[in-house]
Protein backbone atom coordinates (compact mmCIF):
# COMPACT_ATOMS: atom_id res chain seq x y z
CA UNK A 1 0.00 0.00 0.00
CA UNK A 2 2.74 2.44 0.96
CA UNK A 3 4.76 1.57 -2.14
CA UNK A 4 1.71 2.17 -4.33
CA UNK A 5 1.08 5.58 -2.75
CA UNK A 6 4.78 6.46 -3.15
CA UNK A 7 4.65 5.51 -6.85
CA UNK A 8 1.51 7.57 -7.39
CA UNK A 9 3.06 10.54 -5.60
CA UNK A 10 6.22 10.27 -7.69
CA UNK A 11 4.16 10.06 -10.89
CA UNK A 12 2.17 13.14 -9.84
CA UNK A 13 5.43 15.00 -9.22
CA UNK A 14 6.71 14.02 -12.68
CA UNK A 15 3.43 15.11 -14.29
CA UNK A 16 3.58 18.42 -12.42
CA UNK A 17 7.16 19.03 -13.57
CA UNK A 18 6.21 18.26 -17.17
CA UNK A 19 3.22 20.59 -17.00
CA UNK A 20 5.34 23.35 -15.50
CA UNK A 21 8.01 22.91 -18.17
CA UNK A 22 5.37 23.02 -20.90
CA UNK A 23 3.81 26.15 -19.41
CA UNK A 24 7.09 28.03 -19.08
CA UNK A 25 8.18 26.84 -22.52
CA UNK A 26 4.92 28.04 -24.05
CA UNK A 27 5.23 31.40 -22.30
CA UNK A 28 8.81 31.79 -23.52
CA UNK A 29 7.79 30.84 -27.07
CA UNK A 30 4.94 33.35 -26.96
CA UNK A 31 7.35 36.04 -25.78
CA UNK A 32 9.78 35.25 -28.57
CA UNK A 33 6.96 35.32 -31.12
CA UNK A 34 5.78 38.69 -29.83
CA UNK A 35 9.31 40.07 -30.01
CA UNK A 36 9.70 38.78 -33.56
CA UNK A 37 6.37 40.28 -34.63
CA UNK A 38 6.96 43.72 -33.15
CA UNK A 39 8.61 46.27 -35.41
CA UNK A 40 12.12 47.28 -34.51
CA UNK A 41 12.03 50.86 -33.44
CA UNK A 42 14.90 53.19 -34.21
CA UNK A 43 16.08 55.24 -31.28
CA UNK A 44 14.27 58.54 -31.12
CA UNK A 45 16.26 61.42 -32.52
CA UNK A 46 17.37 63.80 -29.82
CA UNK A 47 15.98 67.23 -30.65
CA UNK A 48 18.65 69.87 -30.96
CA UNK A 49 18.04 72.92 -28.81
CA UNK A 50 17.13 76.06 -30.71
CA UNK A 51 19.82 78.67 -30.98
CA UNK A 52 19.26 81.69 -28.74
CA UNK A 53 17.72 84.61 -30.54
CA UNK A 54 20.14 87.36 -31.45
CA UNK A 55 19.53 90.64 -29.63
CA UNK A 56 17.73 93.19 -31.76
CA UNK A 57 19.58 96.37 -32.53
CA UNK A 58 18.08 99.49 -30.99
CA UNK A 59 15.74 101.38 -33.27
CA UNK A 60 16.66 104.94 -34.16
CA UNK A 61 14.18 107.57 -33.10
CA UNK A 62 13.67 110.60 -35.27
Amino acid sequence: MQAEVARELRQMQIDLQKAEAARTGAAAAAGRAADAASPVEAPAATPTPAAPAAPRPPTARP
